[in-house]
């Protein structure tokens, strides 16, 4: 399905663009998830893509947010998504709340 620009408000399209652009963010570290191995060696890796997946959605908000100002609260409800996977991984010392 091809999205038309002229079919929604501009907030709604904006909100569109980028949850699209995360959803193939989204896609793209799963599938590499997906795809190790289940073994004590993929273990870093797996933990590393984790780590990575994150702070590239936390970037990708930071940047959608500077760019669309008009998302507002949604991008800080996806970013929420992306710290709390962070903190299930990693623990409360891998994110720093105080850059939020």
């Amino acid at each position: 399905m091809r999205l038309k620009r002229t079919d929604y408000e501009r907030s709604t399209w904006e909100l569109l663009v980028f949850s699209r652009y995360l959803g193939m963010l989204d896609a793209y570290y799963m599938k590499r998830i997906k795809s190790l191995p289940v073994c004590s060696e993929n273990l870093t890796e797996y933990y590393q893509l984790h780590f990575t997946w994150s702070h590239k959605g936390i970037a990708c908000c930071v940047k959608g947010f500077r760019r669309l100002p008009t998302l507002g609260d949604r991008v800080f409800a996806f970013m929420d998504n992306y710290t709390h996977r962070l903190r299930e991984y990693f623990g409360d010392d891998a994110v720093n709340d105080q850059v939020f």
